[in-house]
């Protein structure tokens, strides 16, 4: 305030706003403490002793107390997993508020918020769902009459628990995409790029909506995804990871490890390195943490600029179990076709009696297709058709009732056979599209283009078409 509005002398500070962001902020201030004899109402911008002081202000409105004013200064003063404490500046006479809150956009005094009356000033709201974001509103109940909301909508996501049941699965498909968006509870330490957070979820996946992208692009840079902490009853050396990586280029290997520190690279302690067998290409694995002997509690993904290429790749469908007493068959491999067989191998920790085989047509859903029963590794799936796409799972047999997980899938195709019976039909519906796309069974010759003929998205019915292109 001032008395004189040609004399700074007589300015009286009421309260000082410290304001960090760049884009317009509502403030409200009250002077309903001041008790001096100024008429002027002021606002000072004071040199600093470094630097400058720069901003704007727009929109004043002054207007009267009214008779049950809105709180101010509506902050959260502590946070919880399960419960928020918040403090306020009562400007009135009130003695009593009401807190409001719900789901992020909902709006107060409807039916999609939770109302809870308090007296107490901090008040704290219990029996919240940890990593989860809430909206608040808070209004003073003046006996009869309610105050406008604070003008302060506190959005709050409350704290994250520590893993403490199993399996915890991570999909990266309920989060949202883009290059601001992360997944909740998780941290990740990035020292390729200041202007985007390595990494983060983006819309390439193995199925559903999104995977975790790592991009390394520098000399000596890196990109840590760090999980949540694991309680301390789940020690990691009993724990395995599963989940599908697919690397961009040849050279891109990921890093799984553990740290102690969720913040401080240097905890971080390699596991497994993963190297794909080709680029740009889903593909299963297993880490299992078995041999660790340190205190961490925290399992890490890492990936880092190679040598002279730039380091990078996908993660996606990520599940955290103890380890089994009966492993998963790993890396089946389809080799040696014929018209009428496939040979299929795998690598098998432990001593299983025996495996179970299940083929079916590219894109079966297991459970649908033909079991056989292997007794030796490699082994030899007869009865096939010619000329046709198979996807095979491998599920080993411990025996009594311990069974593995279903192996990842692998594909192989039998060999052509001669066209015996007509009529011949080929609608180029079942290999989906793209430059790489090309019938089984097929040949082409081509002058101008390696990739043509190709089947297109264009079509007369169904999916596809053969697309010639020369010129």
């Amino acid at each position: 305030m001032l008395s004189s509005p040609t004399d700074k002398n007589t300015f009286v500070p009421i309260d000082t706003l410290n304001v960090n962001s760049t884009s317009y902020q509502h403030y409200e201030l009250s002077f309903y403490n001041y008790q001096g004899s100024g008429n002027y109402i002021a606002l000072m911008a004071p040199r600093p002793a470094t630097s400058y002081n720069e901003g704007y202000v727009d929109n004043i409105v002054v207007e009267q107390i009214p008779n049950c004013p809105k709180p101010i200064d509506f902050a959260v003063a502590s946070l919880g997993a399960t419960s928020v404490e918040f403090s306020w500046t009562e400007v009135g006479e009130a003695t009593s508020w009401e807190i409001e809150y719900g789901a992020p956009g909902f709006t107060p005094g409807g039916t999609d918020g939770t109302v809870v009356p308090v007296t107490t000033n901090p008040a704290t709201i219990d029996n919240l769902t940890p990593s989860t974001t809430y909206q608040f509103y808070l209004r003073s109940d003046c006996g009869g009459e309610y105050s406008p909301y604070a003008y302060n909508v506190l959005t709050v996501t409350t704290a994250c628990t520590p893993i403490d049941s199993l399996p915890y699965a991570e999909s990266f498909d309920t989060h949202g995409t883009g290059t601001g968006v992360y997944v909740p509870c998780w941290d990740r330490i990035n020292t390729y790029s200041t202007t985007t957070n390595y990494p983060y979820i983006t819309t390439t996946h193995y199925d559903g909506v999104g995977s975790l992208y790592f991009y390394a692009g520098t000399s000596g840079t890196y990109n840590i995804a760090v999980s949540p902490l694991f309680d301390e009853s789940i020690p990691v050396n009993t724990l395995q990871a599963t989940f599908m990586w697919r690397a961009a280029n040849a050279t891109s290997r990921l890093e799984v490890g553990v740290m102690t520190n969720p913040t401080d690279a240097n905890s971080f302690v390699p596991i497994d390195t993963i190297v794909a067998s080709a680029a740009s290409t889903w593909e299963g694995f297993e880490v299992a943490f078995n041999q660790y002997t340190g205190e961490a509690h925290y399992i890490a993904f890492r990936v880092a600029y190679n040598s002279s290429a730039t380091g990078y790749g996908y993660l996606d469908n990520l599940v955290i179990d103890l380890i089994p007493t009966c492993p998963r068959p790993l890396h089946v491999t389809a080799s040696n076709p014929t018209t009428n067989s496939i040979d299929l191998s795998w690598d098998q920790s432990g001593t299983p009696n025996s495996w179970v085989i299940e083929y079916g047509p590219s894109g079966f859903t297991p459970g649908t297709g033909t079991e056989v029963t292997a007794n030796t590794n490699p082994f030899t799936v007869t009865g096939l058709n010619p000329s046709t796409i198979y996807d095979f799972y491998v599920t080993a047999d411990c025996g009594g009732s311990d069974s593995s997980a279903r192996s990842f899938a692998a594909s192989g195709a039998t060999s052509c056979a001669a066209i015996s019976t007509l009529p011949y039909i080929d609608n180029f519906d079942g290999y989906g599209t793209g430059t790489t796309v090309y019938p089984l069974c097929w040949s082409r010759i081509n002058t101008y283009s390696s990739d043509r003929p190709y089947v297109n998205s264009v079509n007369y019915a169904g999916v596809g078409s053969l697309y010639f292109y020369a010129t």
